[in-house]
């Protein structure tokens, strides 16, 4: 980012890569909140330092959305871009809000701009409370004692063995369950890694 920018002073540039890279993950209640916060440490900076956008994605993301028969609102535009600069640094990311926010539509959108923009990119969409945690990660059956992959592993294992999306989304579009989330842990951190009840390692 301080080589993409060299003509602003360093502490604006920090300003910029706090704010810009964590609004993103802000609830609305938190804005105002945090929007203090970077006031207080940099005095009457922020507003002499604009928001670093990416023009020719956003054109996209416009074209993209009217594919899909969506409104480009410049909130909606601006939410797919946050996702896109959210995803840059993160390998895992919560999309959180009411049903009919337009969660979901924000990453299929995101995902058609990056096709159209000459970035290839896939989506897998699962519901996790669809299924069995069993029919989810897979098991050893009891009797046979042979492993049965389970729709989780069995994507993971798809997408480990392609090489040629810049990006893939695994969309687990559903409640928030310590049931299935918590085999995601190794999945979320650093490890980028599932592991199965078999003990094998994706």
């Amino acid at each position: 980012m301080r080589r993409a920018d060299r003509n602003n002073s360093e502490d604006r540039v920090l300003l910029r890569a706090l704010r810009d890279f964590n609004l993103g993950k802000l609830v609305a209640d938190d804005v105002g909140i945090f929007v203090g916060m970077i006031d207080d440490l940099f005095p009457k900076q922020r507003e002499h330092v604009v928001r670093a956008r990416e023009m020719d994605f956003e054109e996209k993301i416009v074209e993209a959305a009217k594919a899909l028969m969506l409104q480009a609102e410049n909130v909606f535009v601006l939410k797919v871009s946050q996702l896109r600069e959210i995803a840059f640094v993160r390998w895992s990311v919560f999309v959180l809000g009411p049903a009919g926010c337009g969660k979901s539509e924000m990453i299929k959108t995101l995902a058609k701009a990056q096709n159209l923009f000459g970035e290839k990119a896939t989506i897998n969409v699962l519901n996790p409370k669809s299924v069995t945690r069993n029919e989810l990660y897979g098991y050893i059956h009891p009797v046979t004692r042979e492993w049965k992959d389970g729709l989780l592993s069995q994507i993971f294992r798809d997408l480990a063995n392609t090489f040629t999306c810049k990006s893939e989304y695994l969309v687990l579009d559903g409640d928030i369950d310590a049931e299935w989330i918590e085999s995601m842990n190794t999945v979320m951190d650093d490890n980028k890694t599932l592991t199965l009840a078999s003990n094998e390692r994706i």
